[in-house]
């Protein structure tokens, strides 16, 4: 028990603000509102917003290079093999598979709770999704095929709720899953046998000046390093794998304003999407 309390303290006890302001590599305009990123390449991500029913592909010269439609709400979205897609639909309580030449196959019927956010793996590992139901939430880790369910995360070791309404959720090289808690207004780390790792609540500048953190996506890099959207100081943060603040990768003094979606592509390209529709490409793994 002693360990665990020590886990959430060190997480909180960020270190001295630091801003390292990325490199703008190209920026152009959606559609919608950028709430989702998924990059497929160096060059192409997926773009969505929220609840919509088209996904949209963009070049990083923000051209259009195709878009997929569906006749339902999608809440989120992963994407398997570059090419085909596994979709949340949060008020039918069903998770999808799409293929690539557009058949759309029922996978997994997630009633009572409603499916959220989407996490693929690597290396047909399966994928995890985020479930909110009117008792609180969880994750589940599904396979490839959407048949069984290998692990659901739900409960710490002393039996309190883990999640109450998680949102996103991302998988780090040390096969930690790591997820954007809304309610809870966390990011919340839990190690791959669902052991509580660290909670994340903004940084130490932030909460000293009263500033709400309100985190609305996050993804990994090779670093092991997890990257948060937040949207009320119009920050992106940047956080050791063991959840400590390292710097504010971009600012509202970039531009940004109310980041949404993002995503780190394989070249370490940082996507970042807005409310607006605006979506900013940053260099800032290779910067020296």
């Amino acid at each position: 028990m002693a360990q665990q309390k020590d886990v959430r303290r060190s997480s909180s006890l960020d270190e001295e603000d630091k801003s390292k302001h990325a490199k703008l590599f190209s920026e152009f305009k959606a559609e919608e509102s950028a709430s989702e990123i998924v990059s497929v390449n160096p060059f192409e991500s997926w773009v969505a917003p929220v609840a919509a029913r088209k996904v949209v592909l963009y070049n990083d010269n923000g051209e259009s290079v195709r878009d997929i439609e569906v006749s339902f709400k999608v809440q989120c979205f992963g994407v398997f093999d570059r090419k085909n897609f596994i979709l949340s639909d949060y008020s039918g309580k069903c998770i999808y598979k799409l293929s690539h030449e557009g058949e759309l196959t029922k996978l997994v019927s997630t009633s009572p709770f409603s499916p959220n956010g989407i996490r693929v793996f690597s290396n047909d590992q399966g994928f995890v999704v985020c479930m909110v139901g009117t008792s609180g939430g969880k994750v589940v880790r599904y396979t490839h095929d959407g048949k069984s369910r290998t692990k659901t995360y739900q409960k710490d070791e002393r039996g309190h709720p883990l999640f109450k309404f998680p949102r996103r959720v991302v998988d780090n090289l040390n096969e930690d899953l790591i997820v954007v808690d809304i309610m809870f207004r966390s990011v919340i780390c839990v190690n791959k046998e669902g052991n509580l790792r660290w909670i994340y609540k903004g940084s130490l500048e932030s909460r000293k000046n009263g500033i709400e953190f309100d985190p609305w996506d996050l993804a990994a890099n090779s670093k092991e390093e997890i990257i948060v959207s937040n949207t009320k100081p119009n920050t992106i943060d940047v956080l050791s794998k063991d959840g400590l603040f390292l710097m504010y990768v971009v600012t509202k003094i970039d531009g940004i304003s109310n980041p949404l979606g993002i995503c780190v592509d394989s070249e370490g390209k940082l996507w970042v999407g807005q409310a607006s529709g605006k979506v900013c490409i940053y260099n800032y793994l290779n910067e020296s």
